[in-house]
Parts: structure tokens; C-alpha cells; sequence
């Protein structure tokens, strides 16, 4: 009888722990979209990955406007987030902004992030326009969008000497002591911005 019961007990804990550590796999697994929902979601995560960067872009003229390179990169070191973070509510989504050479390190891609980044910059070398990347999650999507260095940019993450003057490098480095986000050239892959949407 002892030994029917550890048998028994030999064989259940495989399915027991299957159950437990087997079953949230498989689903993510089985998470997908139709052509239709994939539309949706991509054609949505651009509205708010545009609308939310031309917020921050309109407001990083206006304080380049206002006081020249200097501050706008005081202005991102404190806005930048917070604007983020507003657009979010007000659009009832999540967004952030993920790089593969942060300044801020709350914008650094984590693993996964970082193989779509590689995606996206190996069909930008083509010269080819750049696809959203969109993952399917249980309750809706993740839309991965490019977001391309413009001539402003240059500014603070072009070529320091060249573009990016030394009075600007030096206020760079007070404020984000582990900078990576510089070397860039025109029309260069900064980044991307990350949508994570629901179905309503």
C-alpha cells in the first residue's frame, strides 16, 4: 500500500507542477490577433505614439525658444517623463519611450525590447519605411513604433564636437552621469515608442 501511494504521489507532481508553472506559458503562447484586431491596435498605437510625440516635440521648440539647447535639456531632465506620463492619462493608455542608449536609465529596453530594436534598425539599414512591431497580450496589444532622429535632435544626441558643442556635453553629463544617447546621425533609429493598449 506504501508503496501504490508513492507511486502515486511520483507520478501526480509533474502534472501538479505543470499546472502551476506550464499553463501561464501556453497562454501567452495562444494570445493572438485577426487581420482586423491588428489593424485596430496598429492603426490606434500610431494616433497616440504620434499625438504623444508631438506634444514633447512641441514643447521642447518652445523651450528652445525660450533659452537655447541649454534649456531644453533642463527641460527634458524634468518634462520629459511627466509629459509622458500626462499623455498617458489623457489618452487612457500606456505609453513610454524605450531605447537601446538611454540618457534617462528609466527609458532603457529591457531584453526583449532590445530584439525588437534590433528588428527594427536591421529594416531601417534597408532603407525600407518602418513597420510598427505589434505583440499580442491577453487583454489587447503592444505597439512597438520608430521614433527617427530629426535635424533638432542632433542638438544633444548628435556627434559630441561636431554637433554637440561642449557647453552642452558638459550639462549633459551633470545630469544623466551614465548617458548613452549620443553618436546619433540623421534619420538614425533613437528609439522606440511603446503603446500597451486594451480591448474596450
Amino acid at each position: 500500500m506504501r508503496n501504490k501511494l508513492s507511486a502515486f504521489i511520483i507520478l501526480i507532481i509533474p502534472v501538479l507542477l505543470f499546472g502551476c508553472f506550464g499553463g501561464s506559458e501556453n497562454a501567452s503562447e495562444n494570445n493572438s490577433l485577426d487581420a482586423k484586431e491588428l489593424e485596430h491596435f496598429t492603426k490606434m498605437g500610431k494616433q497616440y505614439a504620434d499625438s504623444a510625440q508631438k506634444m514633447l516635440g512641441d514643447n521642447l521648440k518652445m523651450a528652445l525658444t525660450e533659452g537655447g539647447v541649454i534649456n531644453a535639456i533642463n527641460f527634458c531632465s524634468v518634462q520629459a517623463i511627466p509629459l509622458t506620463d500626462s499623455a498617458s492619462k489623457m489618452m487612457n493608455v500606456d505609453l513610454k519611450r524605450i531605447s537601446d542608449k538611454s540618457r534617462n536609465p528609466m527609458n532603457t529596453a529591457d531584453i526583449e525590447e532590445l530584439k525588437l530594436i534590433g528588428k527594427m534598425k536591421s529594416a531601417h539599414q534597408t532603407g525600407a519605411p518602418i513597420d510598427p512591431i505589434m505583440v499580442p497580450t491577453a487583454d489587447g496589444a503592444i505597439g512597438y513604433y520608430p521614433i527617427i532622429i530629426q535635424p533638432l535632435c542632433l542638438n544633444c544626441h548628435g556627434i559630441p564636437e561636431r554637433e554637440i558643442n561642449p557647453e552642452t556635453a558638459a550639462v549633459i553629463a551633470q545630469l544623466y552621469p551614465v548617458d548613452k544617447a549620443t553618436g546619433y546621425k540623421l534619420n538614425d533609429l533613437r528609439g522606440m515608442w511603446k503603446v500597451t493598449m486594451t480591448e474596450n
